[in-house]
């Protein structure tokens, strides 16, 4: 077996031979020929086709990163005065300290049409970049660009240090070479986040004849979770709590919570954050009705969870954005629900009122405003008696400025600002309700949901009709704002236990000047590219 130290010289020395032999793509190319030229820039830039090389680049791939951590550079090739008729770009292995090597993945950025702008976005009729497609050929046409998204996820047993390699250009077969580095600082991201998420997958849309139909399989779904949990967020998991209380082998009923327990065990070593409770009724059943049905098995869930202290990575989700008129009858069933099991919070989110805020107080574990509703005094005070505050995001937020992970026409900075957004806010969750709302074909309109672009939707039905869903570049930056939420908590979490905190310190702790009050967040894409670095390195002691 081939050592790390010599596998690595190998690599380095055909390195060597391999830049010998290919002409230099170092972020200028051929500007005044008219030729091919290809940039460097953040993945929160979002570029048409049309638009033109973007003031500030680089010529060169530098990424910082934790351990377990995902990070993305995007590259622009551009065809500035004729066509690109054949192209593909290939990513070498990094190669770090003692041989070890990261594998990065190379994807190619698809365009979909934005046929209605966002009320709030860019304002342009043009096809934004989104799916994030896997890597093979293309063709740029003379005077437009065409983006990639070069990324990398850092193995929890890498071990500190730069590491560097080439990408491969292949342009109309003329081989260019571009030079890519990853800094591994000191610092490992835990494997469960700090930020509790319920971002969830429906699989009726995979089940959708018009993308997957009879070719979605079982085993499909339950790989659902860990695709969410690669983006580094929670999705529903079905665990088996009918079989519970079914009959045992002996013909006994149970409770058997074996196959539960292991069900748990597993998701929340994997990463899960939180589980949805599914109880088998929502408003359609009077009070009455659900105690006498269901007290059992709520006495039964509650018990269980307390035995094993889990009832904190639980909650009831007994109905979606009650408005006044709902308010009675949810608080009557919440009253239930509380009785049998009261260790076990419940969400409430807001949609069109906050009512709940005065109506509800002391009856909702984990309040959901959307992000525009949140009030930092009633969060200071629900979190001192205990309760979670969380926020989440929807349509309602196209008619406003605020951070968010879906708007396909608007600032890629907007998604990256999420997670800085909820932290500095004190909010410990995030909800998403959809990332596979398929309601019209998503190549075809980035309107998938009425009055929005995006909304509902941060994967894409593989064309193939066989692969896994695909992520978008929104998928990848909410990745990388969680990421940061996580980071952040960390430094947090470091100059508490240290007794002290830097000027420098302070300043990323209160948002960098990246967020602040209200719906404010810095569009400058370069800006939350230094901050992600400066806290690595504090992290790390390196500065």
């Amino acid at each position: 077996m081939v050592s790390r130290s010599i596998r690595a010289g190998i690599l380095l020395a055909a390195l060597v031979t391999l830049a010998s032999s290919c002409s230099s793509l170092d972020g200028v190319g051929d500007r005044g020929g008219g030729g091919p030229v290809l940039v460097v820039v953040p993945p929160t830039l979002k570029l048409t086709r049309e638009d033109g090389i973007p003031a500030r680049h680089e010529s060169a791939i530098e990424l910082d990163a934790a351990r377990g951590e995902g990070e993305s550079a995007q590259l622009l090739l551009f065809a500035p005065g004729k066509p690109i008729l054949d192209a593909r770009c290939e990513a070498g292995e990094l190669v770090g300290p003692d041989g070890f090597t990261i594998d990065p993945e190379v994807g190619l950025l698809g365009y979909v049409p934005v046929t209605k702008p966002s009320l709030v976005g860019f304002h342009r009729f043009a096809s934004f970049p989104d799916p994030v497609l896997p890597n093979a050929s293309f063709s740029v046409q003379a005077g437009r660009n065409q983006a990639l998204l070069y990324t990398v996820h850092v193995p929890r047993d890498a071990p500190a240090g730069r590491y560097e390699g080439r990408v491969i250009i292949a342009i109309d077969g003329v081989r260019r070479a571009l030079t890519a580095s990853l800094t591994v600082h000191d610092v490992t991201l835990p494997v469960t986040s700090f930020l509790a998420t319920s971002i969830n997958f429906r699989e009726e849309s995979e089940r959708d004849e018009r993308y997957y139909g009879k070719a979605w399989t079982d085993s499909m779904s339950e790989d659902l979770p860990r695709l969410g949990l690669r983006f580094r967020f929670s999705s529903r998991v079905h665990l088996p709590l009918a079989a519970v209380f079914g009959s045992t082998a002996d013909g006994k009923v149970g409770p058997d919570w074996k196959a539960f327990d292991a069900e748990v065990e597993r998701w929340l070593s994997a990463g899960i954050t939180r589980f949805e409770l599914d109880p088998g009724f929502g408003m359609e059943l009077e009070p009455a009705e659900i105690d006498r049905r269901f007290g059992s098995l709520l006495d039964a869930i509650e018990a269980h969870l307390r035995e094993k202290n889990w009832q904190h990575y639980f909650y009831f989700y007994l109905f979606d954005e009650p408005s006044r008129r709902d308010m009675p009858g949810f608080r009557a069933r919440l009253a239930v629900v509380r009785a049998h099991a009261p260790s076990i919070p419940v969400v409430l989110t807001y949609g069109t009122t906050m009512a709940g805020q005065k109506e509800l107080a002391g009856e909702i574990g984990i309040w959901v405003p959307n992000i525009h509703q949140f009030d930092p005094n009633f969060t200071a005070t629900r979190k001192a008696l205990g309760e979670e505050v969380w926020v989440y995001t929807c349509v309602a937020n196209a008619f406003r400025p605020y951070p968010d992970n879906f708007r396909i026409d608007w600032y890629g900075t907007a998604h990256v600002a999420l997670g800085w957004w909820l932290f500095t806010h004190g909010v410990q969750g995030f909800l998403y309700w959809g990332t596979d709302v398929w309601r019209s074909d998503p190549w075809k309109d980035a309107a998938t949901f009425p009055w929005t672009n995006g909304d509902g939707m941060l994967f894409y039905p593989a064309p193939d009709r066989k692969s896994m869903p695909l992520a978008s570049l929104r998928a990848h930056l909410m990745r990388d704002s969680f990421e940061d939420y996580d980071l952040l908590t960390m430094l947090r979490i470091k100059t508490a236990t240290e007794g002290s905190v830097s000027p420098e310190e302070v300043a990323l702790l209160k948002g960098a000047g990246l967020v602040g009050a209200g719906s404010r967040f810095s569009t400058d894409d370069w800006a939350y590219v230094e901050a992600h670095r400066r806290i690595l390195a504090l992290l790390a002691g390196e500065i």
